[in-house]
Parts: C-alpha cells; sequence; structure tokens
C-alpha cells in the first residue's frame, strides 16, 4: 500500500503582510497647528481605511499616509487606527496607535527681585 504525504506550505510572509506595526508620534501637544503624518508601508493595489478619535484626517483617507489636525483637540488620550484592504478585497487586522495629546504648560507671570 502506497501512501501518499501531501505537505501544504504557508508562506509567512503572506501572513505578515496584514500586520504592520504603524510607527506613530506618541504624543502631540495641546493646540498644535502643524499636522501630524501617520503611515504604514504600501502594498501595490491596496487601500487604507483610518479612524481617529480625537483629531480630523486633513489628507490621505484611503491612502498608505495621513495628516491629521490635532489643534483642536482638548488634552487625552486618543487613537489611530488602519485596516488594510488588498486588491482582492481582503481585510487585513487593525492597526493601532496611541496618541496622547498633552496640556500647554502654564507659566507664571515673570517676578522680580
Amino acid at each position: 500500500m502506497k501512501k501518499i504525504i501531501v505537505i501544504s506550505l504557508l508562506s509567512l510572509s503572506s501572513l505578515l503582510s496584514y500586520s504592520q506595526n504603524l510607527p506613530c508620534p506618541d504624543f502631540v501637544c495641546e493646540s498644535d497647528v502643524n499636522l501630524t503624518a501617520y503611515s504604514v508601508s504600501a502594498t501595490v493595489g491596496s487601500t487604507y481605511t483610518w479612524d481617529i478619535t480625537g483629531g480630523n484626517i486633513a489628507a490621505g483617507q484611503g491612502t498608505n499616509t495621513i495628516q491629521v489636525d490635532w489643534s483642536a483637540t482638548i488634552p487625552g488620550n486618543y487613537t489611530v487606527e488602519v485596516v488594510e484592504t488588498d486588491i482582492n478585497g481582503c481585510i487585513g487586522n487593525v492597526i493601532l496607535c496611541n496618541v496622547t495629546i498633552n496640556p500647554t504648560p502654564i507659566t507664571g507671570p515673570i517676578t522680580h527681585d
């Protein structure tokens, strides 16, 4: 009797393609008028759905890089999330970045001796 052995190989790189780390600034200063960029590695044919709490996406929704306006956000803890959808319609994992908006320091009056 002959036995047939079937070996299935699953490429580790295909498993990791949806599990990217989101490099992110972990804090922003309150009332900062500069836009903050967030990005993931681009995959040809993929689209990216971004969701943020607290700020506003100023540019880039649908791409691998967004610009976020945090200028009107009160101090606290917020999130930036992204999900990749590849050319075949397969949806990747949610990638998360925690962002803290730090309060503006309050400087006391100048005094003299």
